[in-house]
């Protein structure tokens, strides 16, 4: 009897542990998939600089904010800005606290920011028409424009399109300077020339693989310092640039490439600029043929600095022998690139100088003085000028680097 209770007593764990197996074995088991997000977290600060963790990056759920970039060229015609920077901020204004993405805009000025979350976001875009992320000691890089004040948009369940249009920086002074204070009421100053200069290069022919070639005017061997290049006519209004005139000009015999070889009056520099000799009694260059002038016509707040809108007058043709030449009956005929008038007269052509003001600079010392620095720069094609010469490439940029000076302790 007491066998058989001990067989009861282990046959119930026995038949427990069967039936439990025989209903796993029946149970169907359910598969449940979670899609997790591809998400970016940034850390953002608030007004009382408590830091917070926000999302705005999804790859499943997110928008793309996106657009087109143009910049106003020297006419004033959109341009696209290839290549311009597109910073992307949390909240409504350019924090840069709340940084949250920077992107570039492609060769057709394009941008997008992809896979946002929906929230308010602001974008704010600068361009450099060099594509330079640095500016050298002097000189000018390129010009620059930004979206100013910048663009507040909110992102929702769909993609948004934000076009960004770049302007100019506005003038940070009021400064008004001039050379001839009786026309206006600006304060008078003077050119400084013993530290301005106006400089070239061009590239140094077809076959010059990229090397330049540059020069600039004033004291090549045997020539006085500081009378190749002068002012004649300057006043400079900072905020109201419509009031600013600029008239200046250089004597082209008074270059220097660092070769008096090549520099020297009747050389192949002198010559391929168009410079006379002839009928002078010497070595001095005909006058007419050896000034050249920039005449403002109008200014303009452009970029960073301003546009002057200018012509460039010079480079005189002459007709030839047996012409009747009034000028140089004995001089060759200027007739490159099929040139056929008019002749014997100083020719305009237009060009764009764009410059910009350095500010009002301290120059410590006994004679205490401000210096008013201004770099600029254009370029011409020679072929507008019939310049021939396989010397010299068919573009030439001009650079002027001019300081302009208050009178000794003087405030300004």
């Amino acid at each position: 009897m007491k066998t058989l209770n001990l067989i009861k007593l282990m046959t119930f764990p026995i038949l427990i542990g069967l039936m439990l197996c025989l209903s796993y074995c029946k149970k169907e088991t359910k598969i449940v998939k979670e899609i997790i997000h591809d998400t970016t977290i940034v850390t953002i600060r608030d007004t009382i600089n408590r830091y917070l963790t926000v999302l705005v990056h999804d790859t499943i759920k997110g928008k793309a904010i996106i657009g087109n970039i143009t910049y106003p060229d020297p006419v004033g015609t959109p341009a696209i800005a290839s290549g311009a920077v597109v910073m992307l901020y949390m909240g409504s204004a350019q924090d840069p606290a709340k940084l949250v993405a920077m992107t570039f805009a492609d060769a057709t000025g394009n941008y997008k920011f992809p896979y946002l979350l929906p929230n308010a976001y602001f974008i704010f875009s600068k361009y450099n028409t060099d594509n330079q992320n640095y500016k050298m000691l002097s000189g000018l890089n390129g010009v620059n424009f930004a979206s100013i004040p910048g663009y507040a948009v909110t992102l929702g369940t769909t993609d948004l399109t934000q076009n960004i249009t770049l302007v100019n920086y506005a003038a940070t002074g009021n400064i008004k300077i001039s050379l001839d204070t009786s026309v206006n009421l600006f304060r008078k100053v003077t050119l400084d020339k013993a530290h301005s200069r106006i400089a070239f290069e061009t590239e140094y022919g077809p076959a010059s693989q990229g090397a330049l070639f540059p020069g600039f005017f004033g004291s090549p061997s045997g020539i006085p310092s500081q009378t190749a290049f002068n002012l004649t006519k300057f006043a400079f209004d900072e905020a109201n640039p419509s009031n600013t005139v600029i008239e200046g000009y250089v004597l082209l015999h008074e270059r220097t490439t660092g070769e008096d070889g090549r520099d020297a009056l009747g050389q192949c520099g002198s010559k391929a600029l168009l410079i006379d000799t002839a009928g002078m009694g010497g070595a001095i260059a005909r006058p007419e043929t050896d000034t050249c002038k920039l005449i403002s016509t109008s200014v303009v707040k452009y970029g960073k600095g301003y546009m002057c809108r200018a012509i460039l007058r010079g480079f005189l043709m002459h007709k030839g022998p047996g012409n009747n030449d009034p000028i140089c009956p004995t001089c060759p005929a200027d007739t490159v690139f099929g040139f056929t008038g008019p002749f014997d007269v100083p020719r305009d052509f237009p060009v764009n100088m764009y410059f910009e003001f350095g500010g009002k600079q301290y120059v410590a010392g006994t004679n205490w003085y401000y210096l008013f620095p201004f770099e600029g720069t254009f370029t011409f094609n020679k072929r507008t000028m019939n310049i021939n010469h396989a010397s010299i490439g068919d573009n030439i940029k001009v650079s002027c680097h001019v300081n302009i000076r208050g009178a000794s302790k003087t405030p300004f």
